[in-house]
């Protein structure tokens, strides 16, 4: 995802004032009032997926309302909210409904609203035109304001929006793929918490196993015993047949499992805050115990050795401070 907006590089007395024009614009337009204006800190990052809008921000502690007024601009889409940290109250339908950390809701933008966030919270918002999701479940008065707790479906959900972000930028034409992958999911989970009344018009069961093999791998990161054939038995289908569904993506459970702890390592390598963490303690923290084979995988896949990868990014940073 891309960074648009951080208090980092505005005045204290301007940052609220500036992050709420960037919100209006980028989820939705509303008025709200922080806790306290002049220790407020918040960033904005944004992605584009296909038909799929993503938000991902951080705040501090505030009351909202998008009220009658603020209908319009925004009609056309339905918001689907993940709170990564924190907590968040909203009042939308007549219900109220309290979210914790991965826990989701859909918010009508057609609708007036009030919420309430934590100190501390973060939140990823998926906008997506209202049709999309129409076609897929039919009525969505149901749906509106109703807790999608981080379990089951709702809770592959969770997992795959959480991982989503670290991928968007290294999407091309697969985007409109993982776009409608996720509408899928999405309704499957609105289905189900819906209580699975009415059957939603899916593409195929095959794009949500293939989202489960994904959120399955991201779990088990770290989890240094954990093997391809581990990975399709937790989903419950065989390698065989996991291989070939994410061979769709030009993929297997192996290649995958390995790319994304090296993805993983690379970020934590060139991470400032993790300057006192040894190349091997990152490289075991994501499931690697050989050391000589990690050091030829990330080379094969960055162009240089891990301790090098490291020197370059300290190096560039260093240059920039300066």
């Amino acid at each position: 995802m891309k960074r648009i907006f951080s208090t980092d590089d505005v005045l204290p007395r301007d940052r609220f004032d500036c992050w709420h024009d960037v919100i209006c614009k980028h989820v939705i337009p509303h008025e709200s009032v922080p806790e306290c204006r002049t220790t407020f800190a918040a960033r904005v990052d944004t992605a584009v997926l296909a038909d799929l809008a993503l938000v991902s921000f951080d705040t501090g502690s505030l009351t909202a309302a998008h009220e009658k007024r603020h209908i319009g601009a925004t009609a056309d889409e339905l918001i689907l909210v993940r709170q990564t940290k924190g907590h968040m109250s909203l009042s939308q339908d007549n219900r109220i409904v309290s979210l914790a950390a991965g826990e989701m809701t859909l918010v009508d933008p057609r609708m007036i609203y009030t919420c309430r966030l934590t100190a501390d919270s973060s939140l990823l918002v998926a906008k997506y035109p209202r049709r999309n999701l129409i076609e897929r479940v039919g009525k969505i008065d149901r749906f509106i304001a109703r807790k999608l707790a981080d379990t089951g479906e709702a809770g592959l959900l969770s997992d795959y929006l959480r991982i989503l972000p670290t991928h968007t930028e290294a999407l091309g034409a697969s985007a409109p793929h993982v776009s409608n992958q996720l509408l899928d999911l999405i309704a499957v989970a609105m289905w189900r918490a819906g209580g699975g009344e009415d059957v939603p018009h899916i593409g195929s069961s095959r794009v949500i196993l293939g989202m489960q093999l994904r959120a399955a791998i991201e779990r088990n990161l770290s989890d240094h015993t954990v093997t391809a054939e581990s990975i399709a038995k937790l989903v419950g289908i065989s390698l065989r047949y996991a291989n070939a569904i994410l061979n769709e993506d030009n993929a297997s459970v192996g290649r995958l499992l390995q790319a994304r702890r090296l993805e993983h390592c690379r970020r934590a390598l060139a991470d400032p805050l993790k300057v006192n963490r040894s190349i091997s303690d990152i490289a075991y923290s994501f499931g690697f115990i050989d050391m000589t084979h990690f050091g030829r995988r990330f080379r094969q896949a960055f162009g240089l050795l891990p301790s090098d990868y490291r020197k370059v990014q300290r190096e560039a940073l260093r240059a920039v401070n300066s």
